[in-house]
């Protein structure tokens, strides 16, 4: 996911009352390579994952997030996209010793996306602050996390809220299959060496309920959303230039997630994921067969590409997905082709998708690493 933007180093101007982020300007590419800070932990280790406990922040690792994306509709067959996504992002490994209540040692990022598939239109926001006098923060008990009047709170169900400028969601998501680990046992590589890596599960498929809120139009949704949450300490290395990742509901009830770190020359230097089984009988953490991906097991084979009229960045734009031994081979296409997220720390496309082929489905991408001068 986009470990990228959280170079805090970036955010560390912060005033008493308001956001400020550094004037200073640095591309998409160097942010990827802020270097770990001293004292937080490493993915080296197996570690045994407990649930609902780790739901909430892991306060030794520097970096940490919490993503939400989801396909939805209303009784009319309106289709939305949505993506509301936490950062947290560790500015030291100890407390803050300052009196001030404005003292933190933790930054937070919110990233929110509609996509409007009948409108065409695509709406995106960001909010960044401080982990202090309330503005933004992520707790265990109750295990909630929130950015400036956005929230994500793991109840049962899980609520999201989210509001800027007339449009907004408010949601309840209840998963139906237990978490699934990714990588190794939960253990997620970004390189061979040592500590490059993240601790990664997913709530592949969350039955969805709410509203949509465009303007003075609301809309009563349903459908499924997908929650990855992922935490560690470091970023890429150099010759790294981004990612692209892949969540998708199939109709059958399997879920696909694929995500692979790209070499400039378009080779890859990691890449894996899951098929995450329809569910057996019985609901709400149920049992689903799961299958390890790995490099040789998908062929994923770019069909198109889309060049941005907003500042000429290239992103594929569908693409074709065969996995032989799940006898899966699928066309996947954006809904919309401008899912772009143009922010002051980062430019990247994630949207909503369609899949057809052998199977049907939906789902989300995100594609980094793709901005004009960055490679």
């Amino acid at each position: 996911m986009i470990i990228s933007i959280l170079s805090i180093s970036l955010w560390s101007v912060l005033s008493k009352n308001k956001t400020v982020i550094d004037s200073r300007i640095v591309s998409d590419t160097n942010i990827l390579y802020a270097a770990p800070i001293e004292g937080f932990k490493r993915v080296i280790e197996p570690r045994v994952f407990a649930f609902p406990e780790d739901h909430g922040p892991h306060l030794d690792y520097q970096t940490e997030w919490w993503y939400y994306t989801g396909n939805l509709s209303d009784s009319n067959g309106r289709q939305f996209g949505y993506q509301l996504t936490f950062f947290r992002h560790g500015l030291s490994s100890q407390p803050i010793t300052r009196t001030s209540e404005w003292a933190a040692n933790q930054s937070y990022l919110a990233h929110f996306t509609i996509t409007d598939i009948e409108s065409g239109q695509f709406y995106f926001f960001d909010q960044v602050s401080r982990g202090a006098v309330g503005l933004a923060g992520a707790t265990t008990e109750p295990q909630n996390i929130f950015v400036e009047g956005w929230s994500a709170t793991n109840t049962q169900p899980t609520k999201l809220i989210a509001r800027r400028d007339g449009i907004g969601l408010e949601l309840n998501l209840m998963s139906t299959k237990a978490p699934t680990l990714q990588g190794d046992g939960g253990i997620s590589p970004r390189s061979p060496k040592p500590g490059d890596a993240s601790y990664y599960y997913s709530l592949t498929r969350m039955e969805t309920t709410g509203v949509i809120q465009l303007d003075q139009q609301r809309f009563i949704v349903t459908g499924e959303s997908w929650f990855d949450h992922e935490w560690s300490t470091g970023l890429l290395d150099r010759g790294q230039v981004g990612w692209d990742w892949f969540g998708i509901h199939l109709d059958d009830g399997q879920d696909i997630k694929w995500g692979q770190i790209r070499q400039p020359d378009g080779s890859l230097v990691v890449g894996n994921g899951t098929i995450t089984g329809p569910l057996n009988p019985g609901r709400g953490g149920g049992f689903a067969l799961l299958t390890d991906l790995q490099q040789g097991d998908m062929r994923l084979t770019v069909l198109d590409t889309w060049i941005s009229p907003h500042n000429g960045n290239v992103y594929p734009s569908r693409w074709r997905m065969e996995i032989p031994k799940a006898g899966i081979d699928v066309e996947i296409y954006p809904v919309i082709p401008d899912q772009e997220l143009r922010f002051s720390l980062i430019t990247y496309w994630e949207g909503a998708i369609a899949v057809t082929g052998t199977h049907s489905g939906q789902g989300y991408v995100e594609l980094t690493g793709y901005t004009v001068g960055d490679k």
